[in-house]
């Protein structure tokens, strides 16, 4: 290496000592000093970095390459030789006349092998292995279980299980941050820079004014950030006390080493042990790594502050103090409180959600709350006093319907009178949402944490004691049956009478309406009604005199038949045993009739009915049948075929035209006719208003709520299969 003869003799002699020190270290490994040693001497002579601070820190960002003097007095520079090449041994010693040049060939380059340096990581730690590849980590990633993995890794186990590959147990989610202090651990220990070899520096601005020195700040320095900085947050830990260094915006020039001096006039410090947070990151000009403090408080050099992780868990905590607790500008309940406006403090009994903390030396957690930090406790005469109190979180997957007419809108914390989150997102009224997350509020209500539109934020399922989101406790039930299947009626003998029978799908309750029916049977379907049983069936004749009904308990026991108005003969006809169905009419003179059957055994009982047409019945396998006046009947079969006997035109005309038939009805009065299929009805003109009215407004409603059921099972479905991903 050529030295300038000008060059200062003080320095000279310090650099020649320097190289000396060196050929020390590159001897045989038999004769050569050790590492400790060699780091002593090296951080002896302070002159190096005083009067020739350029060469200092060439050697200590490439210590292994290849550095070449030249230029006058006037315009000292020192060139780093580029090389990418493998082995060559050193074995020339060092002395006052020797001279090391770049390489000959393209690509030669010069290891730790060539000198027979030994690793200094021999063996690989434990701490660098992925628990689940057992091999060592390239991206390193931490997971909500607090241990590290191999990014790729733990993202494919995720994809098959949510258990820890640790401890088995569940996971409370799988979000993953990067470990960036492992990282950085895992990149230094796989060079042999300075800061291995030689024994750790400080990166120090450089006071040189020459050009030399700053164009060897810009390009030889060996930042841990990237190329222009980054942006996010991250919290510090004070190593060793600095003071804060208040520069005009952005410039980080001014940022040096003597920042980290501890005097009256330096500010704000902040001593060992005390947490800060930061924005934003940087390296300056001269090779320092400095870190911005949050709301524009100033910058600190990193070198004095060690990274602690954010813990991504979400944690809920309750205020317990009975003063408001404000938000701090730091990590440290004895720092500045952030600018008073609305929201910068917190009351008592309210309920905080973070999914960001961190925890000091002292123990004390502070939140992540709007842009600043709340601690839980703080600390009187060394003594910890609680400020707020950590709940409970629930972690199991729950599906919520809103009720609230106006719906609700996502809020940033578990309390109705916290901020809306932005943008602000409204969950419309009817809407489905599923979490794994619930907590109690302050007033037992209950929060919980969704993420709608890819917004996260809290629902509230009441409030002031007004419910506004129902739980699904289960999969809402979709009562399949058609409006037609949940009626019963029939029309009486005279214009204006009727009787009507609901049956709501789901329930046990059964709607009961009638109008001018005889008596008998209008006070039997009022005592059912009174002792909790349901009209299971029921037939009346044309003339309105004879009338049989059948009524059971909801759960199907209890079952009874009763009667009034029937002839012996027509009487036992439809108590004959084995007979589930039957109907009453009038034959083509007018006396009353009757039918009784069980469709499944085929077997059939009848009253002044022509036996062509009780074996056509049998024949058919008829399932349902409705006898008319005057001989006229209609009969609907399982396979759906259809026969009957009619004397209108119309009404055969409505029943060709209809599908799904379920029953026909018809006045013997004023000839008004009624058919019924499952999804709608027909009538003529004469039919009672009330009744046309009642059934259209229970054909309208059932519709509705089958419809509304489907759409809710639907999106159950929709919301579980979304979790279950």
């Amino acid at each position: 290496m050529r030295v300038n003869a000008t060059l200062d003799a003080e320095v000279e002699r310090h650099y020649l000592d320097f190289l000396r020190t060196v050929e020390e270290y590159l001897r045989p490994k038999q004769d050569r000093v050790t590492v400790v040693e060699l780091s002593k001497r090296i951080s002896k002579p302070p002159e190096i970095d005083q009067d020739f601070p350029s060469f200092s820190h060439a050697l200590r960002d490439d210590p292994m390459g290849r550095f070449e003097f030249s230029g006058s007095d006037d315009d000292l520079a020192v060139q780093l030789a580029s090389s990418h090449s493998s082995t060559r041994k050193a074995t020339t010693p060092l002395g006052p006349q020797s001279t090391i040049s770049p390489p000959k060939e393209q690509g030669d380059n010069i290891t730790a092998m060539d000198f027979d340096i030994e690793p200094i990581r021999s063996v690989t730690s434990s701490s660098f292995i992925c628990p689940i590849t057992q091999e060592e980590m390239h991206d390193p990633v931490i997971a909500a279980d607090g241990f590290t993995y191999e990014r790729k890794a733990i993202e494919q186990w995720f994809s098959k299980c949510k258990r820890s590959p640790s401890t088995n147990n569940d996971m409370r989610n799988t979000s993953l941050v990067p470990n960036r202090i492992l990282k950085q651990i895992m990149e230094d220990s796989n060079q042999i820079d300075v800061d291995g070899v030689f024994g750790p520096t400080i990166r120090r601005s450089c006071s040189c004014p020459t050009p030399a020195c700053q164009r060897w700040s810009s390009t030889a320095r060996n930042s841990r950030y990237p190329s222009g900085g980054e942006e996010g947050l991250w919290v510090y830990e004070v190593v060793k006390d600095v003071a804060l260094a208040y520069t005009s915006g952005d410039d980080i020039e001014s940022v040096d080493a003597a920042a980290n001096s501890v005097s009256p006039i330096s500010g704000w410090v902040f001593v060992q042990g005390q947490l800060v947070s930061s924005t934003s990151r940087r390296c300056n000009a001269a090779g320092l790594d400095v870190v911005k403090l949050e709301h524009g408080l100033g910058w600190l050099c990193a070198a004095h502050l060690r990274e602690i992780q954010i813990a991504p868990e979400l944690r809920v905590f309750q205020v317990t103090c009975e003063h408001q607790l404000g938000k701090r500008a730091v990590p440290d309940h004895r720092r500045v409180f952030m600018r008073s406006s609305a929201g910068s403090a917190v009351r008592q009994g309210q309920v905080l959600s973070s999914s960001h903390a961190v925890t000091g030396k002292d123990g004390a957690i502070h939140l992540r709350i709007d842009g600043g930090w709340v601690p839980d406790r703080k600390f009187s005469k060394g003594q910890p006093v609680p400020l707020m109190v950590e709940l409970d979180v629930k972690e199991s997957l729950v599906v919520y319907k809103v009720v609230n007419k106006v719906g609700l809108a996502l809020r940033e914390w578990p309390c109705h009178l916290s901020a809306k989150v932005e943008p602000i997102t409204t969950v419309e009224r009817d809407t489905l949402v599923g979490s794994r997350v619930r907590v109690r509020g302050e007033h037992n209500e209950v929060y919980i944490q969704v993420e709608v539109n890819s917004v996260k934020g809290w629902l509230f399922a009441s409030r002031d004691k007004e419910v506004t989101m129902q739980r699904l406790s289960k999969r809402p039930q979709v009562y399949e049956e058609s409006p037609g299947e949940c009626v019963q009626v029939q029309l009486g003998p005279r214009e204006g009478s009727w009787i009507l029978l609901v049956d709501e799908p789901g329930e046990a309750t059964q709607t009961h309406q009638w109008s001018d029916i005889t008596p008998g049977l209008a006070r039997q379907i009022t005592d059912c009604k009174a002792k909790g049983k349901r009209i299971v069936k029921f037939a009346m004749s044309p003339d309105g005199k004879g009338w049989v009904c059948e009524g059971e308990r909801p759960d199907g026991t209890g079952g009874h038949v009763w009667s009034g108005g029937l002839c012996d003969e027509l009487r036992e006809a439809m108590f004959a045993e084995g007979v589930d169905q039957y109907a009453l009419g009038t034959d083509p003179e007018g006396a009353e009739c009757g039918v009784a059957w069980n469709a499944h055994t085929a077997l059939w009982s009848a009253h002044n009915v022509g036996m062509q047409d009780l074996k056509d019945l049998h024949k058919a396998h008829a399932e349902r049948v409705c006898l008319l006046p005057l001989g006229q009947f209609w009969a609907g079969c399982e396979s759906g075929r259809e026969f009957w006997r009619l004397h209108n035109k119309h009404l055969e005309d409505e029943i060709r035209a209809m599908a799904n038939v379920l029953a026909v009805a018809q006045c013997p009065q004023t000839g008004a006719w009624l058919v019924l299929s499952d999804e709608c009805f027909r009538c003529s003109r004469g039919l009672p208003a009330d009744l046309e009215k009642q059934l259209a407004k229970f054909y309208a409603r059932r519709k509705a709520q089958r419809a509304q059921q489907q759409r809710e099972a639907a999106l159950y479905d929709a919301v579980v299969a979304r979790f279950a991903e």
